[in-house]
């Protein structure tokens, strides 16, 4: 039974020492530590002293050993309630007292058995100061509010020690229960225990931990130290075991092993040594996540990808199955669709939906999958998944064999009102949706397929490049646009790679909700800091919002405007290329029988694409222009040279002509930088603007479209990783119009620079000389001078042009590029 006291995720319980009422006040918490008493030295003047120190240890030793027992009395009174009682009978105790009984059930749990065993809890003073009113709980670590900031996340108020109120919690008149009735008889109120966390000089108290193998110290003084301060030894796994302490050699199956593989078994964590000796060194009881060891034993374990290195997880995650690629997928691991089973449809509804919530306060980053699967004899299937991303140990599955279609149809919805709090049809057809506390928020699919399924290997490309009657060069950069692996490595590396959900196949309802939420938060970011505790609050309500639309397995509070710019805004960007060639690339894998797959998607891309001869005046002019405006790509301690291996002149229908833009004043050919992944939505559907405004490179003038005058700049968005040299650059004409405002920051609201219909020239650390340029086409102006210093204090390294009209650009030339370290 106690296994279910533990927190999931293999989080260990954090049991609680217990201290009832003596004499004077029992200090709480690890600000107020209790401090066991020492002899005085010897030659000390009074033996008096010494002998009332002697009472006093007598005393402190007397206050532990009861502390210990009422833990023991209230871990039997946790495992009693959870046989006893229902959720529903907990939920209900909770909303009778004004308790948040919207909490996880074991956070909830433990909430009310600590009131109901040591009394009342007062409300949270951080709330209240906020004109709202949240009573706090115990979660056996520390004190900390049930209430919420907002439907998004819950108050981040803790403390290590809160007030009592006298009393007792009530029970709901209508609650059946023979033994809540039997505790409310029985239960004297005036004779509640003093409750006192696990900390300072008892940081185990509470906890049964159980030493496996070979130690850096004998097992006999680790038991001592762990008896020591608080905690018990037991000799074998079992149910209410908190944790089992390894030595390294364990996870190569060293010694000890046996007991560490049935923990991990029965989900109970196993942790390294050196988590002893830091409780004790910082007197207090560590969170167990940072030593955690289940992810370096041997063989297939199902450890959560967050609990992995960031390296095991993005290896992991490039060879993965992407389990749901769209609206339409069948999740993978029901295994239906290899027998023909298809999403159920109905009235142009498609019974299929994904989710996620996450409240780092909370401890929660979860999705969720629902879905009806109609077989081909018209057997229809509910599936249904929660959890975390490779847990599964912890994530609830179901699959049944639904007795109807309209059962089925009826599960579906009552499913989607308990994950959500909201109706089914109304999300479905209009997209009306409120966000609940503690409720999923749905991932709106396409209809399409995730480009990281649908794409082939590059492998399996080159082989269609081999065979393809297109043009053989244009044919090579499209085996590299075309695969899979391009989108695997931009969202690996961006962190939101989760194979559960298709977050390279999303709806632009979906990402036009994550560009408002980006979009005001960085509106309140540019503001100044006025309230510290506010802000703090701010950014973790807005974390908590962006990584509920935009699910990654790490997330983490963003705190200032330079991590929206730097994280958030491009991988906003990048989501909504992704999306637009997960719609061009379809499922290459189920259309097989095409003689020429290279060719059709080439048909819908919509742009036509043409090789320069390598001795063309526009490639010599071209190979100019990046050679005199290049400067080294530092990427960590590295530095890297830029060649050009290949340039060829795109005319998209998407885009406006070359024609149409001769027809502006000022035009330039300015360099473009962006990640591959981007490259074929830029051809589809044009360049994008800038998602955000913020006091950075590439944002710093509002959202608009962004150029340089220096390939150095744009180098550095192409640029991939080291072992992929190879990126992608853009040359576009741009017509910059009649006025043009030279700056090195926004000297007024930007919005009115779009309403003036000017263009900006952001004015850089490095500057191309003007000497230089050269004309093509007559009257474009390529600004191929070297590099020169510019305006030394200026925010930017480079020039930055920046237009607010999209028929203002045209893309002209696709250069494919190799980056070369720089010896």
């Amino acid at each position: 039974m106690t296994t279910a006291t533990r927190e999931t995720r293999g989080k260990a319980r954090q049991d609680e020492s217990y201290e009832p009422e003596p004499d004077g006040p029992v200090h709480e918490g690890k600000r107020q530590r209790v401090v066991v008493g020492s002899s005085p030295a010897r030659g000390t003047r009074s033996g008096g002293k010494a002998a009332k120190s002697t009472k006093q240890d007598a005393h402190t030793e007397e206050l532990n050993s009861s502390a210990e027992d009422t833990v023991e009395q209230f871990q039997e009174f946790v495992d009693k309630l959870k046989d006893e009682c229902s959720i529903e009978d907990v939920r209900a105790i909770a909303v009778e007292n004004g308790l948040n009984s919207l909490l996880p059930d074991n956070m909830l749990l433990h909430g009310v058995a600590d009131q109901l065993f040591y009394g009342p809890l007062q409300t949270c003073p951080l709330c209240e100061s906020h004109g709202t009113h949240a009573a706090l709980i115990c979660d056996g670590h520390q004190y900390k509010c049930s209430g919420f900031i907002s439907e998004w996340t819950m108050c981040n108020y803790t403390a290590p020690s809160a007030e009592r109120t006298n009393g007792c919690l009530k029970l709901p008149k209508k609650l059946k229960n023979e033994f809540l009735k039997q505790f409310e008889k029985s239960h004297d109120a005036s004779k509640n225990p003093k409750r006192v966390l696990a900390s300072g000089e008892k940081p185990f108290l509470g906890m049964t931990i159980v030493l496996s193998g070979r130690l850096s110290r004998k097992q006999g003084a680790r038991r001592a130290d762990i008896e020591k301060h608080g905690g018990k030894v037991a000799n074998a796994i079992k149910p209410g075991v908190t944790c089992v302490i390894a030595d390294a050699r364990d996870a190569s199956g060293g010694g000890g092993s046996t007991k560490s593989a049935d923990a991990i078994s029965l989900n109970i964590p196993v942790v390294r040594e050196e988590w002893i000796t830091d409780c004790i060194k910082q007197k207090e009881q560590l969170p167990l996540e940072k030593y955690d060891m289940a992810a370096e034993f041997p063989g297939e374990r199902d450890v959560p990808w967050d609990k992995m290195s960031p390296q095991a997880e993005a290896a992991l995650s490039l060879m993965a199955e992407v389990k749901l690629v769209g609206k339409r997928g069948v999740y993978k691991d029901t295994e239906l669709e290899e027998e023909g089973g298809k999403i159920f449809e109905n009235k142009d509804i498609i019974y299929n939906c994904a989710f996620s919530m996450c409240d780092m306060v909370a401890g929660i980053n979860d999705y969720a999958i629902m879905q009806l699967i109609e077989m081909p004899n018209k057997a229809v299937y509910l599936y249904y998944k929660k959890g975390r991303v490779g847990d599964r140990l912890h994530n609830t599955e179901r699959l049944e064999e639904m007795d109807s279609t309209r059962q089925a149809m009826r599960e579906f919805v009552k499913l989607f009102e308990t994950l959500t709090g909201n109706p089914f049809e109304p999300w479905e057809r209009e997209k009306k949706f409120e966000k609940k506390p503690m409720k999923f928020f749905p991932v709106d699919m396409n209809s399409g397929v995730d480009a990281r399924a649908g794409g082939l290997g590059v492998h399996q490309l080159g082989t269609a490049a081999a065979h393809t009657k297109m043009n053989s060069r244009v044919a090579q950069d499209l085996k590299v646009l075309m695969s899979q692996e391009v989108y695997r490595f931009a969202m690996t590396e961006m962190a939101i790679d989760a194979p559960d959900l298709p977050s390279g196949n999303l709806t632009e309802f979906h990402l036009e909700r994550c560009t408002d939420v980006l979009q005001q938060f960085a509106a309140y970011l540019r503001e100044p800091e006025e309230d510290e505790l506010k802000h703090e609050r701010m950014c973790l309500d807005f974390s908590n919002k962006w990584w509920s639309l935009v699910h990654t397995t790490r997330p983490f509070v963003i705190k200032d405007i330079d991590q929206v710019a730097q994280m958030a805004a491009p991988t906003l960007e990048a989501l909504k290329a992704i999306s637009v060639a997960s719609q061009l690339i379809g499922n290459l894998k189920d259309e097989s029988t095409l003689d020429d797959p290279l060719a059709d998607r080439y048909a819908k891309l919509g742009c036509q694409i043409t090789p320069l001869d390598h001795d063309s005046e526009d490639y010599k002019m071209i190979s100019n222009y990046l050679a005199k405006t290049i400067a080294p790509v530092k990427f960590m301690d590295s530095e890297y040279s830029v060649n050009l291996q290949e340039a060829c002149l795109i005319d998209s229908a998407a885009t406006p002509s070359l024609k149409d833009i001769k027809k502006m004043s000022n035009k330039q050919l300015l360099w473009c930088g962006t990640r591959t992944c981007n490259l074929l939505a830029c051809m589809k559907v044009g360049m994008p603007p800038a998602s955000i405004e913020a006091p950075a490179s590439g944002y710093m003038f509002g959202e608009g479209w962004y150029c340089s005058d220096s390939a150095a700049r744009a180098a550095q968005f192409g640029f991939t990783a080291v072992d992929r040299p190879e990126g992608y650059l853009i040359l576009a004409v741009v017509g910059l119009g009649d006025e043009i405002l030279e700056l090195t920051k926004p000297e007024e609201d930007v919005s009115q620079y779009k309403k003036k219909k000017v263009a900006i020239k952001g004015l850089g650390k490095m500057t191309t000389d003007p000497d230089g340029y050269i004309k093509f086409e007559e009257d474009i102006t390529v600004p191929c001078g070297p590099l020169i210093p510019g305006k030394e204090d200026s925010p930017l390294d480079f020039n930055e042009f920046c237009v607010y009209d999209s028929m203002q650009v045209k893309p002209h030339y696709l250069l494919r590029v190799r980056y070369e370290l720089v010896a």
